[in-house]
């Protein structure tokens, strides 16, 4: 599902060269929940972001459902997160003039989806949120928007979920929430990447890989 090979990457600062991935590999495979752990700066997102074909790498491979990313055009990667990705961020990144039904049916705006409105509705309802839906985002919890942005990754019906620090703002009882409904999406047949530096998140990940300045720890 996702194959990064020996990525390097570098940015230039006022202090000097970052260096921020030195020779990462990982692989994500059918089912499996794979989390990435290390203190801020250890190139956790940095490794997210290449391998959702955000962000590309200076040297090495990333494949995705087999498709080479980086040797591909911009619109292609789009089109490919569009159909086959979801994302979950920890600042949410909700439209904040939508409700909760809009924001969890924005990604139709990229891709044509199915069913899209029953689809939300269900998703609404599997994580309790069939009372908000038409509130907006200042008028949830924080437990709440994050449950909305989780909806909203998985409308689409992905193959893959990229999380970068899902739990991060969230008590304990929303964050166990957060983590089981990504290990059911792995059970599921889907695969998770999962950056975060709380331990307690990691665990529930099938493996953990470990950055520490860049590389692998």
């Amino acid at each position: 599902m996702i194959e990064a090979v020996n990525l390097n990457m570098s940015f230039h600062s006022h202090t000097g060269t970052v260096h921020a991935l030195q020779g990462v590999s990982l692989q994500v495979n059918v089912g499996e929940f794979v989390a990435v752990r290390g203190a801020s700066g250890s190139g956790k997102t940095t490794l997210l972001l290449a391998c959702a074909g955000l962000r590309r790498p200076d040297s090495g491979h990333v494949r995705l459902l087999g498709t080479d990313l980086y040797s591909i055009a911009s619109p292609a990667r789009a089109k490919l997160r569009a159909e086959s990705v979801g994302f979950v961020f920890q600042q949410f990144h909700l439209i904040p003039y939508l409700s909760v039904l809009q924001n969890i049916m924005a990604p139709c705006l990229g891709s044509k989806i199915q069913h899209a409105e029953s689809r939300a509705k269900e998703l609404l309802d599997q994580f309790g949120l069939s009372r908000r839906a038409g509130h907006y985002p200042q008028q949830l919890s924080t437990g709440e928007r994050q449950r909305a942005a989780l909806s909203r990754a998985l409308l689409n019906s992905p193959k893959i979920l990229f999380a970068d620090e899902p739990t991060g703002n969230l008590d304990p009882d929303n964050a166990a929430l957060v983590l089981q409904a990504l290990r059911s999406f792995a059970r599921n047949g889907g695969a998770v990447l999962l950056v975060t530096h709380h331990e307690d998140s990691a665990r529930t990940a099938d493996r953990t890989i470990t950055l520490k300045e860049g590389k692998p720890a």
